[in-house]
């Protein structure tokens, strides 16, 4: 694959998202949409970028770092879909016949949504510098998440338009909600992520809700140069603490900005190319690596993502802490602005390790974890169970950090799940919240296996 040209290796993109989507199909396997949401971030940083530089009037110096480091994605996407593959063939479930989900309640997904609007909006400006803390708050705010999709799909199977309508506005003002209150886009379009994705996987119109997602690519990139163009003025706005309403004008002058997205003009791609083209540091990182200008780290960044699942409120000197920690400019020979946070993401990290057959097998594992949260959330909200889909789904989010470090997605991981144990068996019996159950685990009428081998003779029988 070393000389395939960059238009085949985006090809190989699409190719490859569409094995995933055909084995879920042929197998009929239930998923929570995990799988098609991590190949969606990691499509975002990497073929977003790439894809840019296959156009006959766009390049630039970079070009050759672009590819390079593309091919290496390449590659750990690949890998993904075998790992992912592996997994789904090994667990797939027997025929036997399952049990009717009960008719789902909002109750559950509201008590969600409101954790997590009340983890975001007050307990993490109060408690989020409280070491461990902090990792939980940030997880309760992923409920929230999590609410807005069960809720969008119990209206979307219930028909109940209005209230879908309700939902999805909901969700989209959700960017709007992160830039006024932390100046961060990112955090909200995961959440834009995660609920387009889980109901394009999960509803019975997925086909639908498919279509409508492409459908919004154009606009979120219209408005994604509007906000970059604007983005240094809103962040100044709200970190200089000014009051709402004057956040709120700001963010407006910015969607008044907003013009078509122009794929011809370089305005407008180089926005794109600046920020969601993480290709160019991973060529550099190969460049680097390469020129043997830095030893490879030989799996202590990896060893970093074991030692964060330890608390720091159990290890308060621990050595590693949630971010890069300066390992880009350590692999790549670059420098960044004082303060400023640069992504390391899987590919990167997984080839500043081993190189090639790091980002190989790194993948491979990875796309096997990815693929058991799906399975197990899937098969939770399948039967419905949903608090034991929440209680696999969102350690299962932490995954979703296509351009986070090991040490981020792991120490999530422990806090979702710690996080989702705490409000299903204390918070929610605490609120009055029936948290449900499995309906295959409920108590059935006791029946003593001489019943079940010999039945009682038919109506009319000899006796």
């Amino acid at each position: 694959m070393s000389d395939w040209s960059l238009p085949a290796l985006l090809i190989a993109w699409l190719v490859a998202t569409g094995v995933v989507f055909a084995v879920y199909r042929l197998l009929r396997l239930p998923t929570s949409g995990l799988v098609f949401a991590y190949i969606a971030s990691l499509a975002l940083i990497h073929w977003t970028g790439a894809m840019l530089y296959a156009l006959p009037w766009y390049g630039g110096p970079q070009s050759e770092q672009v590819y390079s480091g593309f091919r290496q994605a390449t590659y750990g996407l690949l890998s993904l879909v075998v790992g992912v593959v592996a997994c789904l063939a090994v667990t797939r479930p027997s025929k036997t016949r399952r049990p009717k989900p009960p008719e789902t309640t909002s109750t559950l997904p509201w008590a969600y949504v409101v954790i997590g609007i009340t983890s975001y909006l007050v307990l993490i400006p109060l408690l989020g510098s409280v070491p461990t803390l902090s990792a939980v708050l940030v997880a309760a705010w992923n409920l929230f998440a999590i609410g807005i999709a069960l809720q969008c799909r119990r209206a979307s199977e219930q028909r109940r338009w209005t209230a879908l309508v309700s939902w999805l506005a909901v969700v989209f003002l959700t960017p709007a909600l992160t830039i006024v209150t932390q100046g961060f886009l990112g955090f909200g379009v995961q959440v834009l992520i995660v609920v387009i994705v889980f109901l394009a996987t999960t509803t019975t119109r997925r086909w639908r809700w498919m279509i409508a997602s492409l459908l919004l690519v154009y606009p979120a990139l219209s408005f994604y140069v509007a906000y970059m163009a604007q983005r240094d003025v809103l962040r100044q706005s709200v970190w200089g603490g000014d009051p709402m309403t004057r956040r709120i004008v700001r963010l407006y002058d910015t969607v008044r900005s907003v013009e078509p997205f122009d794929i011809t003009n370089a305005a407008h791609l180089q926005p794109i190319d600046g920020r969601l083209n993480q290709n160019q540091l991973v060529g550099a990182c190969v460049e680097y690596l390469d020129n043997r200008a830095h030893p490879y780290a030989d799996g202590e960044t990896l060893w970093y993502g074991i030692v964060a699942l330890v608390p720091r409120i159990m290890w308060a000197e621990k050595p590693v802490v949630a971010g890069s920690m300066g390992l880009v400019s350590k692999y790549t020979g670059l420098t960044f602005g004082a303060g400023t946070s640069v992504g390391i993401g899987q590919v990167m990290e997984f080839y500043m390790n081993f190189g090639t057959p790091g980002v190989v097998i790194g993948f491979l594992l990875f796309g096997i974890v990815v693929a058991a949260f799906d399975r197990a959330a899937g098969s939770r909200l399948q039967a419905g169970d949903v608090a034991g889909f929440a209680a696999r789904f969102l350690p299962g989010m932490a995954l979703l950090q296509a351009g986070g470090s090991m040490v981020e997605i792991t120490s999530s991981i422990a806090a979702g799940a710690v996080t989702a144990y705490i409000v299903n068996t204390h918070v929610l019996p605490a609120l009055g919240v029936p948290t449900g159950g499995h309906p295959a685990r409920r108590r059935q009428p006791y029946r003593t296996p001489a019943a079940v081998a010999f039945p009682g003779p038919k109506r009319g029988a000899l006796r």
